[in-house]
This record gives C-alpha cells, structure tokens and sequence, in this order.
C-alpha cells in the first residue's frame, strides 16, 4: 500500500485528505512526512484529522505540527471511524489491514468517502499547540456519555476513545466532581437532566 501511495501521489495535482484513526512509529511518521512535504512543496492542498490523543504524544504532536508548519490544515477529533486518504477528489485508498488495502477509482464511491471526511472535519478541532484545551476536554467528555448511555464496557470505550481505562476513569472522576454526583447511573442522570447528551448521536457514528 505504501508503494501504491508513493505512485499516486507523484501524480496528485490539487487535493489531498486524509484521516487515521492512528499514527505509526517514529519510522513510519518520517517516511509519511518525506511524501507529505513533496506533495506541500508542490503546492496542494492538504488537509488531515488524527486523534485528540495525538496531543500528549511527543512524536505524534512533533510530526502535526511539522505539517502545519509546512502548510498542511490538520485538526484532531475525537473518533475517527477509519483510515482515508482522498486525492484529488479521484482516487480513494482505504486500508485493509496487513499492509494491503483497497483503491477506489468510482466517482460515487470517492464522493461519499469525501462526504465522511467532511464531516470528521467539521467536528474536529485544529491544532493549535501542545495538550488539551477546554474544548477538547469537552469532545471527550461528551463523547464518554454518549458511550455509557448505551451502557459501553471501560474497555471498549477506551479503545474506541484510544486512551487507557485508566485515564478513562479519571475523566469520569473528574465528570462526577463537575456535577456532584458519586456514580456513574448518578452520573448519566446529571447528564440527561442538563442535556449533555446533545442530539444523541452515537459517538463511533459518521452520520
């Protein structure tokens, strides 16, 4: 995939978009920036989402700020539902896991793609330095509540959040003492009766 990638994008001319769940190692963000910068360099736009957890890691935040730097937009959100990257409104490369992945040449296919993206766009937060800000902390604490209004497991909305359970717990403590409460079900009522949960999307939703 990553040779595909390097072919593509020698032939990218105005656009790309790109949204991971994940960064890589230290290796992999290199290798990645070497593209990146060529494709800046060249004068395309650039636009990509990572995760509010790319904040507090030094090498993740070194590398998207790196990009910024170079004039890439780039923003964080909270959830990001899976690996994209757009070019040129043309082509779509979607890991499959394993080093492979699948590239979609279909104008429909590629526009709804682009439609997903826009809204992780939309909802994201740019970067603007290191740690969290208000706001952030505010994505992730709504999206927690989404989560335990339908009863999710510590486990599973750390690894849908990609922080540990221990930091999820203390995001919880941390909502109890906001709205005096000592449980989670005291916790999840508080919410409901100030509104919190908002319009009730469920957070790993792109719709």
């Amino acid at each position: 995939m990553r040779e595909r990638l390097a072919d593509l994008s020698l032939r990218v001319q105005h656009s790309v978009l790109t949204a991971h769940p994940t960064l890589g190692n230290a290796q992999t963000l290199r290798a990645a920036l070497d593209l990146d910068r060529d494709l800046l360099d060249r004068g395309v736009r650039y636009r990509t989402v990572v995760p509010h957890t790319a904040r507090r890691q030094r090498e993740a935040l070194a590398h998207v700020t790196h990009l910024g730097d170079l004039g890439a937009q780039v923003r964080t959100a909270v959830v990001i539902p899976g690996r994209m990257i757009l070019l040129d409104s043309t082509y779509a490369l979607v890991p499959t896991g394993k080093g492979g992945g699948a590239l979609f040449r279909d104008p429909a296919m590629v526009a709804f793609l682009e439609l997903i993206f826009e809204h992780i766009w939309d909802h994201a937060k740019p970067v603007g330095g290191a740690g969290y800000g208000a706001d952030v902390f505010e994505d992730i604490e709504l999206a927690i509540l989404r989560h335990l209004e339908r009863a999710r497991s510590d486990e599973f909305m750390s690894r849908r959040l990609g922080i540990s359970t221990r930091t999820l717990r203390r995001y919880l403590a941390g909502m109890c003492e906001k709205l005096d409460v000592e449980t989670r079900f005291q916790l999840g009522m508080a919410a409901a009766r100030l509104d919190l949960f908002g319009s009730g999307d469920d957070p790993d939703s792109t719709g």
